[in-house]
């Protein structure tokens, strides 16, 4: 009975990564390709292993008002593509969309990190109880956001996105190279990354 048990573990478990294999897979085969401009992350968030980290800029959303969405939920962010296929966020929302009109992700992860806040605008051409509202923002952590490749590869990789990625561009603090980039195949609310571009050309 035990070793009945065992087998059934083992096969469960194998079953369990064909399952992700092949999901991965379909994606891939079936997925629309869009682009995902990549941005600087943060130089404290060290390199580990065989992937390279990435942040992009869609990653951050921002609204003009709170979006009431229940804290530490799943949502899902609803993509708008321009005509060269760079995607950015359109809208969050918790309940998955009716139809696949427009590309989607599902998104595990997220914070908040600044809500309404109101405070009295001091100036002499202001009026004194007038309300500023400083705009909502998100950041999602998006599903493709380590991309694994060859060990001996990743660490000169890595150089070469922390470079072509600097702030310091000379194009202004929030400039960000659309040479930069991450395609994604995206079906259903899933997401998998598909090639990493720096500069124009997609990395060995």
């Amino acid at each position: 009975m035990r070793y009945l048990i065992l087998v059934f573990i083992a096969i469960a478990q194998l079953g369990s990564v064909a399952w992700m294999i092949g999901g991965r897979e379909w994606v891939l085969a079936k997925g629309r390709e869009v682009r995902f401009v990549t941005e600087p992350f943060d130089p404290y968030d060290p390199f580990r292993g065989r992937y390279v980290a990435l942040d992009f800029e869609a990653a951050h959303f921002e609204v003009p008002e709170e979006y009431k969405l229940a804290y530490g939920m799943p949502v899902y962010a609803i993509l708008s593509v321009d005509e060269e296929g760079y995607a950015s966020v359109q809208a969050l929302q918790q309940d998955a969309p009716a139809d696949d009109s427009r590309p989607y992700i599902y998104v595990k992860k997220w914070r908040s990190y600044q809500s309404y806040h109101d405070s009295r605008v001091h100036s002499l051409d202001a009026d004194a109880n007038e309300v500023k509202k400083i705009p909502y923002k998100y950041n999602l952590t998006l599903p493709f956001q380590r991309y694994y490749m060859n060990e001996d590869a990743a660490p000169e990789v890595e150089r070469r996105y922390r470079e072509a990625n600097r702030r310091d561009s000379g194009e202004g603090e929030d400039a960000t190279n659309r040479e930069n980039y991450l395609t994604v195949r995206i079906l259903k609310g899933r997401a998998v990354a598909e090639q990493l571009y720096i500069e124009g050309k997609p990395v060995d």
